[in-house]
């Protein structure tokens, strides 16, 4: 039985003394299948700084340029506003209010000519936290990011997968949109350079089961999962062990394969083949790469995402090694 989140958790954190590079981060995405189209909300809160990163992208297309998303707007200096994380609005016109602690949210934007999206997000399972998800050689969140081991008991990620529905009014289209996607909410030091390489990828099967898995790889073609979770007919199942493999083509993954066994023993494998993928800038100086991806899984397909990252620098000095 997994132990429920503190609510506390979904709000601000008290930041590590001084420390310039502490964020809180707050992630919200929805998919819209049917059109291969991802969109991110995404505000990263340097309290210390009191400054707030801010990014609405939404893209439909395969391997396109920033010019070839249907929006774009990223800011990376916005002022922090007064609020918490329970009910805040950012100059550039995103409001994020949780109705029901860890349970729902509503999210409004009103970007360029016209374009409006409103969403809302309903938990489908109780939050889980990166501590509860470390599979047995995985670690917590800090694994990640290479975080001062001294700061490593500050830091903290949550996952939930949500029911994500409203509509997006784009060059004068609605759009309606009805599908699950992941949300996270992290806090920690993380300083803009030396990040490690791995994937965030998510796959949803109408509402009867998805799955979250996070990597952290020492090579290109494999990594062992370090942390996921299925969500099962509604129940969360914790994993016990796992295993992605990939397929390359340049820097783009072209086929995914997770072997996953579940707490219960149960093994599971997901293949993933990306439709629309895009180089999606969220920290300075590291490359990320996110595709809207069609899963399968026992003859059954379903819909997500792969999402994977690295630093530049050490892209470039793999590049001249190869």
């Amino acid at each position: 039985m997994l132990e429920p989140v503190p609510a506390g958790d979904a709000l601000l954190h008290q930041p590590a003394a001084g420390d310039p590079t502490w964020v809180e981060t707050n992630w919200f995405g929805f998919l819209v299948p049917e059109r291969t189209m991802r969109g991110f909300v995404y505000s990263g809160f340097r309290t210390n700084l009191g400054v707030v990163m801010s990014s609405v992208i939404i893209w439909d297309t395969d391997r396109g340029t920033i010019l070839d998303t249907a929006h774009y707007d990223v800011r990376v200096h916005l002022p922090q506003p007064a609020q918490d994380l329970d009910d805040y609005t950012l100059a550039n016109g995103l409001h994020v209010r949780m109705d029901d602690p860890l349970r729902h949210w509503t999210i409004e934007y009103a970007g360029a000519g016209g374009m409006t999206l409103e969403l809302e997000g309903s938990a489908m399972m109780p939050a889980v936290t990166s501590h509860m998800t470390r599979l047995p050689d995985g670690a917590d969140f800090s694994h990640f990011h290479r975080i001062d081991p001294a700061l490593a008991a500050l830091s903290g990620h949550i996952d939930l997968t949500l029911m994500m529905r409203g509509e997006l009014v784009l060059h004068g289209e609605r759009i309606p949109i009805r599908f699950p996607s992941n949300h996270d909410h992290s806090w920690s030091s993380r300083p803009e350079h030396d990040h490690g390489c791995g994937y965030f990828d998510e796959g949803y099967f109408d509402d009867e089961l998805a799955f979250h898995v996070q990597t952290r790889s020492t090579e290109l073609a494999s990594a062992p999962v370090t942390n996921g979770y299925l969500l099962d007919h509604g129940e969360v199942v914790l994993l016990k062990a796992g295993e992605g493999r990939y397929e390359l083509d340049g820097w783009y993954t072209k086929r995914l394969v997770y072997e996953l066994e579940d707490e219960r023993g149960r093994t599971h494998v997901f293949t993933g083949e990306p439709k629309a993928a895009f180089v999606l800038p969220t920290w300075p100086n590291q490359y990320n790469i996110a595709a809207v991806t069609g899963w399968t899984h026992e003859g059954e397909t379903g819909w997500g995402e792969y999402k994977w990252h690295w630093e530049t620098s050490a892209m470039q000095a793999h590049a001249r090694g190869a």
